[in-house]
C-alpha cells in the first residue's frame, strides 16, 4: 500500500519516527508557513540515507511530506490551492517519469534528484533547468543546497506593509471589490493594533506556535526563548530574525489569515 506522510514528529528518535516499513503515524496539520518540502522515493522508508536526511531536514523545515507512489504524489501537488512554495526531492529512479508532470506547477520552485548514479541522471535531467537545482549522490551536499535554497526563498517573501492611521483616505465608491476587501483587512489590522493587551493573548499565541512546530526541536527552543525573554520594546528585532515569528506572521498577513492574525495580536498590539 502506498504511503504519503507528513513528518511532524520528534527528530531525536529516528527509529520511532521512520521505521523501515510503511507504518508510521501521519499528521496532517495545516501548514502555516510559506515553504514546504515534498520527497518522492519508492524506497524512502527503507533507504538509510533517506531516513537520516528526513531526520536532519525536520530541524530546518516544518512541513515535510513524503511519498512512495508517483500517482499519489502528482495528485497531491495538483490539489494544492494555496501559494505554498515547494522544494521537491525525487529519486533518480522516479525522477524522469515525474518531473515532466510537475515541472510547470506554480507551487514547485526547486527540484533535486537524489540518486546513486549522477552521470546517468544528469543526461535526462539537464532539460529541466532552471528549476532543477542539480543531481546529488551525497546527502550532505544535498542538505547544504537545500538549506541554502530555503534561506533564499524565505528572503524573497517580502514583509507585508500595513497602512498607517495617516494613510490617505479613499472614497469607497471609487474602489473595486478587491480594494474594498483590502480596506476592510487594513481596518481589522488597525483595530487589533489598538486593542489593549489581554492576559491570555501571549499564552494563546505561544500555544499555537507550539502546536504548529511540535517535534521540531530547533524551533521549539526559539519559542521557549521568546516566551521567556520577549520584550515589546524589541518587537522589530524579534520580527526581523529568521525564526518562526517572521515566517508565520508574514504568511498570515500575505494570505489574510484572520485566525492566525488574531492569535498573534499579542505581538503587534
Amino acid at each position: 500500500m502506498a504511503d504519503s506522510s507528513v513528518i511532524h514528529t520528534n527528530p531525536s528518535v529516528r527509529q520511532a519516527n521512520f521505521p523501515l516499513s510503511d507504518n508510521f503515524t501521519l499528521t496532517n496539520d495545516e501548514n502555516l508557513e510559506e515553504l514546504s518540502m515534498i520527497w518522492l522515493d519508492s524506497n524512502i522508508h527503507k533507504n538509510e540515507d533517506c531516513l537520516e536526511m528526513l531526520t536532519t531536514l525536520r530541524s530546518v523545515i516544518n512541513y515535510l511530506k513524503v511519498f512512495d507512489n508517483i500517482s499519489e504524489c502528482i495528485a497531491y501537488i495538483n490539489s494544492i490551492t494555496t501559494e505554498t512554495k515547494i522544494l521537491f526531492i525525487v529519486s533518480g529512479e522516479l525522477g524522469e517519469s515525474v518531473i515532466s508532470e510537475i515541472y510547470h506547477s506554480p507551487n514547485i520552485v526547486s527540484i533535486y534528484v537524489f540518486c546513486y548514479d549522477k552521470i546517468k541522471h544528469e543526461i535526462w535531467s539537464s532539460q529541466y533547468k532552471p528549476r532543477l537545482q542539480g543531481v546529488f549522490i551525497d546527502k550532505d551536499t544535498l542538505y547544504s543546497k537545500l538549506v541554502s535554497d530555503m534561506k533564499l526563498q524565505i528572503s524573497n517573501f517580502l514583509p507585508i506593509s500595513i497602512l498607517s492611521e495617516n494613510a490617505e483616505q479613499r472614497c469607497i465608491r471609487d474602489l473595486n471589490k478587491e480594494s474594498v476587501s483590502f480596506m476592510w483587512f487594513q481596518l481589522l489590522i488597525q483595530t487589533l493594533i489598538n486593542m489593549e493587551h489581554v492576559d491570555n493573548a501571549k499564552n494563546e499565541m505561544i500555544n499555537s506556535c507550539r502546536k504548529q512546530y511540535h517535534g521540531n526541536q530547533s524551533v521549539m527552543k526559539q519559542i521557549e526563548e521568546f516566551s521567556m525573554n520577549y520584550d515589546e520594546n524589541k518587537a522589530a528585532e524579534w520580527y526581523s530574525k529568521d525564526i518562526f515569528l517572521f515566517r508565520l506572521l508574514n504568511r498570515a498577513l500575505r494570505t489574510e489569515n484572520i485566525d492566525i492574525i488574531y492569535k498573534f495580536r499579542f505581538f503587534y498590539c
